[in-house]
């Protein structure tokens, strides 16, 4: 039966001329060596029917010794092909052993490499753990020695400390995040090599590079927006898609710093774990300065949206998340223009919400904290925070009475 050649798959050259062949009719592969003498790179030949029988033997291709940076990347186009092309239940939930082996070889490669090919990896990496159905892979990447991980970080470091295009290092914090879901905050410090190998960069040199980059996204990002809503929309209003891709990565950012801020208050918590041990009283000082300035800045989009009347969106909801995750921790921070916006922050609502609940619970622990002082009681009185407070736990009574109701009727 001919087979057809994808013109976007298919590869040369002359060092060994090899083509990825997809079959018309049913998603079968086969990975031809045309070498002039056998190949020992690609004496493993493939053409299996994209089933189970295709994801369990795809990780031995990554075994095979690279003879060249053209047969990493048909590697790597040939596990594209197969994440696209078979349903996710099947790759996902099937197959998670396997999977899970394929990230932790193309993760790596992505420490390893230093071409265009390791922003192919970042790529597919950043694909394959930002999909849904990730329960069982991240189950046995858990179960894996922590050998992926530490690639994970030393491929995300080299992106986020060169110059790269701005989607590069998106990608990149996109799959720290995805890393971190996994494997927890503290992956954030930890080895900078691979194998024990010297490195010149201290154990909490990511955390910085990460928390550092998101700063500079969440800066451009709120930028972006605030021109979107206030300035480009007196002419014309903004393309919807563009809009939820620039809310996407502002998640993605916010999520990281929340992360940290998260990882940073369990150090007084517990001065005996080994990130405490690793983290240097310089670099805990370098990360309170760079959350002060990010919580600044946000603090910053909130007075423009409150000086052109808006209230409701789900930017708004995330900035007033964000600030009231730092100020649990941090309530003196940024006090002047906490002092100007706490009345407005506890008005937000999410774009799907008819009256304010969860700005208000989002702002509740730092609430608590400067209401053990006089100064923070009376800015608490003179926001309506009392009023505010009181309503969410109405709506949050009501809302449990209306479920019990519904589980009795």
């Amino acid at each position: 039966m001919p087979l057809a050649p994808l013109s976007s798959i298919a590869s040369y050259s002359q060092e060994c001329p090899i083509t990825l062949l997809l079959h018309p009719s049913i998603p079968t592969v086969r990975l031809i060596c045309a070498c002039p003498s056998p190949c020992l790179q690609h004496l493993l030949v493939f053409h299996i029917a994209a089933t189970d029988d295709m994801l369990a033997k795809l990780p031995l291709f990554w075994r095979l010794p690279p003879r060249s940076s053209h047969s990493m990347e048909l590697a790597m186009k040939l596990v594209q092909l197969v994440i696209s092309k078979l349903p996710a239940g099947k790759v996902y939930v099937d197959h998670p052993s396997e999977l899970s082996k394929m990230v932790a070889a193309i993760a790596k490669q992505f420490a390893l490499l230093h071409n265009s090919l390791k922003f192919e990896a970042l790529h597919l990496l950043s694909t394959i753990l930002s999909s849904n159905n990730l329960g069982a892979l991240h189950a046995a990447l858990q179960s894996m020695s922590g050998d992926w991980s530490t690639s994970m970080r030393v491929g995300i470091m080299d992106v986020l400390q060169n110059r790269v295009a701005p989607a590069e290092k998106l990608q990149a914090l996109l799959l720290a995040e995805c890393v971190i879901s996994i494997v927890g905050e503290e992956w954030l410090i930890g080895p900078t090599t691979l194998h024990g190998a010297h490195s010149s960069f201290p154990a909490d040199r990511c955390i910085l590079l990460v928390l550092e980059s998101s700063r500079v996204e969440i800066a451009v990002i709120l930028n972006e927006l605030a021109y979107l809503k206030y300035e480009a929309s007196k002419n014309c209003p903004p393309n919807a898609e563009t809009f939820l891709a620039k809310l996407r990565n502002l998640g993605v950012a916010f999520s990281l710093v929340e992360r940290i801020i998260k990882l940073i208050s369990k150090f007084g918590e517990n001065e005996e774990s080994n990130a405490t041990s690793i983290v240097s009283e310089s670099t805990f000082t370098k990360i309170i300065g760079v959350l002060n300035e990010t919580i600044d800045v946000v603090l910053d989009y909130l007075q423009d949206a409150k000086d052109h009347g808006e209230r409701k969106g789900d930017d708004l909801l995330a900035s007033v998340r964000i600030v009231g995750s730092y100020l649990a921790e941090a309530p003196c921070a940024c006090k002047e223009k906490v002092k100007g916006l706490l009345d407005y922050m506890l008005s937000v609502e999410g774009g799907d919400e008819s009256s304010p609940f969860y700005s208000i619970s989002f702002l509740l622990p730092m609430m608590c904290q400067i209401t053990m002082k006089d100064d923070g009681c009376k800015l608490f009185a003179s926001a309506g925070g009392f009023r505010a407070v009181v309503g969410c736990l109405v709506s949050l009574i009501d809302s449990s009475r209306s479920r019990v109701e519904h589980n009795n009727a």
